[in-house]
């Protein structure tokens, strides 16, 4: 019997894990690329993104971990900004 060989396009869409383990592996531009995505993508709802970090803090499934990560990004990143003094440039924003 002989092999044939099948190239198939499937569409998958990533799981919760997949987005984090991929963020874990990313150096740090393109971490700090995430959060400037993040952040116009989320610019453009029709709501501010607090609203939306409101409602993963209520929704009854975020674990103390997983507060205290949110809660270390935003005391970390005002943090330095405070110490070095390195405000966002105009264009940064």
């Amino acid at each position: 019997m002989y092999e044939i060989e099948k190239n198939i396009k499937i569409k998958v869409r990533p799981t919760v894990d997949d987005v984090v383990k991929s963020f874990c592996e990313f150096d740090q531009s393109q971490q700090a690329v995430f959060f400037n995505r993040l952040a116009e993508i989320t610019g453009e709802w029709g709501h501010p993104f607090c609203t939306q970090l409101q409602s993963v803090t209520d929704c009854g499934v975020l674990t103390l971990a997983g507060r205290n990560i949110m809660r270390q990004i935003g005391e970390y990143s005002l943090a330095t900004y405070n110490t070095k003094g390195n405000l966002p440039t105009e264009r940064q924003q």
